[in-house]
């Protein structure tokens, strides 16, 4: 996603891989997800998210009741990368 907003609601992520955010590249802009689950993706950066303002626009990712599983990055992030970001919010979630 790059700027603008997203509701992303029970979903499952898996097996997916990226160079950044193996499941959810969030750039420059607000993303909420509730009850979704990540499992066994894979990034450079951000296993399973990556979330990177640009140009002075923050990415803001919240996430409710997400499960975050396996999930690996080669260099930082096995769960979630940030960087530049502005709020970050995490509730009721777990790391496996």
């Amino acid at each position: 996603m790059h700027g603008g907003a997203a509701r992303i609601v029970d979903c499952e992520f898996e097996q997916l891989r990226a160079d950044a955010g193996g499941a959810l590249f969030v750039r420059a802009g607000d993303v909420a997800v509730s009850r979704a689950v990540f499992r066994g993706n894979s990034a450079t950066v951000g296993g399973a998210v990556a979330a990177i303002g640009v140009d002075g626009v923050a990415a803001r990712p919240s996430f409710d009741n997400c499960s975050f599983e396996a999930n690996v990055a080669q260099e930082s992030g096995g769960a979630v990368y940030t960087h530049d970001s502005g709020s970050f919010d995490v509730r009721g979630c777990s790391f496996v």
